[in-house]
């Protein structure tokens, strides 16, 4: 399986950009939705304008200050995307594919190397670009989701492999710049980036026989940037925001350790068994670094074990955090083209899994039955195949990109039903309707709002759903609230049936998440279930309203239709 050493750079990556726009878009036609983001990416392209616009790091122009979003690197990008056109989906999926097409590129290249440019590299970008393709999860996260995980993947396994580079000027350069990105992309890359930095360090110590001391000086400058990016950030977002952590930490993360380890660990036993299960393979591969002799190790067994110490870690983080409540296991999934590194180190593998000699044997004599086994399965075995995904069954993500198009629907809706003077006040779960509304929105959830994020809530099981705070929502008495969106639109007045003690709404997953605030006798005094018509106006709007806005209403414009319960 030998190839051509000399291989364009430009032509090798646009053959990578090819097969990953490809990918991207087989997802995208998979679910066959328009390209709007899943429901959190919404939220970024609200502060997105917002920044770019002037007015700052708000959600609600006028508002407090808040760190509702995860990235502010991608915020940024984002922001100077606003300044040029208003096309902000389709600019960030473009961007997250040259970001992923990259993050192939580079580790099939380092891949390549690794095997003494043996193999064929344009096979080799084929093949690791089909495993992330076939395992669910990689493609939807780092682009169709348009969230910040493509570029996150691609510095978090780009600065991975940095580690391995030698120290020349510009390779140190390099890994400056890429620790200082990282820094600013996502929290959790402040432990990351001294991570890479200790095990650069280690690198340095093991395979190149450094002394601790000549390890120190060549990190030094490595620690002063991570320690001054750092500082500055944090220094930043204090004096901004008044919080060392963005306002997401304070709703997400749980004083429990034990909460969070449970919710962790299904998370993970998910991503292994349900997801993945071929990292199984990997695990095996990161098992076999215990035989490893480090008196003369060679560059292919340091690789392996520095990539098993971030495989590792990158496994455990989530688990701390508590995992996550989307499919698919976003936090792991990043780290996949780094991941499977170890499965092509195969110098390694021959020596420490399989005999040398009868791999060659077996591969020269069963080689087209070994391939045909090995793709039936890559692709059939996770319970939740490329094949069920391609006869659109398991689309459960698809649902958040559902909830970002029904909150823009109404959200525009509401614009032309309502005079700018008379937008309500509106409380929301879905920020499809935050972003496109041109009225003021509580996020109940607390992302977007520190009174919220700051409150006592409880913990209901709702991993990321539980900084509803019922006084807080008092105070705010926002003007509408709905059991799902803010509201809904009705075409006939009769149709619309309100029973909030039925078993069914007393289990509906929000009526547990606002703390069943339907039952609350405040509540009930506060908000009534209505039908509002417009005159000239063929749609309706069905809510729970306020009886403080419901007064104000101009009556020879607007009819309220109260629905009883």
């Amino acid at each position: 399986m030998g190839g051509n050493k000399n291989h364009s750079s430009f032509i090798v990556y646009l053959f990578t950009l090819i097969l990953t726009t490809a990918s991207a878009l087989l997802y995208y036609f998979m679910y066959r939705l328009p390209l709007l983001g899943i429901d959190d990416a919404n939220i970024y392209f609200k502060y997105m304008r917002n920044v770019a616009d002037g007015l700052g790091f708000i959600y609600n122009p006028g508002g407090e200050r808040v760190e509702g979003f995860t990235s502010v690197l991608y915020t940024l990008i984002g922001s100077t995307i606003f300044l040029f056109t208003d096309k902000i989906e389709l600019s960030l999926f473009i961007i997250n594919i040259i970001a992923v097409s990259y993050t192939i590129y580079k580790v099939s290249l380092f891949i390549y190397n690794l095997n003494f440019k043996k193999y064929n590299l344009y096979g080799i970008i084929f093949t690791l670009t089909t495993l992330l393709l076939v395992m669910p999860g990689y493609f939807f996260w780092t682009t169709l989701s348009l969230l910040e995980s493509g570029i996150w993947s691609m510095l978090i396994c780009l600065t991975t492999l940095a580690v391995f580079d030698e120290n020349t000027l510009i390779n140190r350069m390099k890994f400056i710049l890429l620790i200082t990105l990282l820094i600013v992309t996502r929290p959790e890359a402040y432990f990351w980036a001294f991570y890479l930095i200790f095990l650069k360090g280690l690198f340095n110590y093991i395979y190149h026989k450094y002394s601790l001391n000549k390890v120190f000086k060549e990190n030094r400058l490595f620690l002063f940037t991570f320690i001054l990016v750092l500082a500055s950030l944090l220094i930043w977002r204090y004096n901004y925001f008044g919080y060392l952590l963005p306002n997401t930490y304070y709703v997400k993360v749980y004083g429990s350790f034990w909460y969070n380890f449970k919710l962790g660990i299904e998370d993970l036993f998910s991503f292994l068994i349900y997801t993945n299960p071929i990292l199984m393979l990997t695990l095996i591969t990161i098992a076999s670094i215990a035989k490893i002799k480090f008196r003369n190790i060679s560059y292919e067994e340091i690789v392996q074990l520095i990539l098993s110490l971030i495989i590792l870690v990158a496994f455990a983080i989530p688990v701390v955090l508590g995992g996550d409540y989307f499919k698919w296991n976003r936090f792991q999934i990043v780290f996949l083209p780094v991941i499977y590194v170890p499965l092509f180190n195969l110098s390694f593998i021959d020596k420490y899994i399989l005999n040398l000699v009868s791999l060659k044997e077996i591969i020269k004599a069963k080689k087209y039955l070994i391939y045909s086994l090995l793709f039936c399965y890559i692709i059939l075995l996770p319970r939740e195949s490329l094949d069920q995904l391609l006869r659109g069954q398991n689309l459960k993500n698809s649902e958040y990109i559902r909830i970002s198009e029904e909150g823009q629907r109404l959200a525009i809706l509401f614009n032309d039903f309502f005079a700018d003077s008379e937008l309500p006040y509106i409380s929301v779960t879905a920020a499809g309707m935050a972003y496109k509304y041109k009225g003021k929105t509580l996020d109940l959830l607390g992302l977007n709002s520190t009174k919220m994020a700051h409150s006592e809530h409880q913990i209901r099981g709702f991993k990321n759903h539980e900084g509803f705070n019922k006084n807080v929502f008092f105070d705010e008495r926002p003007d509408f609230i709905y059991e799902g969106f803010p509201a809904k639109i009705v075409k006939d007045t009769n149709e619309i049936v309100v029973d909030i003690n039925n078993d069914i709404f007393k289990s509906r997953f929000i009526n547990k998440a606002l703390d069943e605030i339907w039952f609350d006798k405040q509540f009930q005094e506060i908000y009534k279930p209505v039908i509002i018509s417009k005159k000239g106006k063929d749609k309706k709007i069905f809510t729970w309203a306020g009886v403080h806005y419901l007064q104000k209403l101009d009556i020879e414009k607007y009819y309220i239709k109260y629905i009883h319960y």
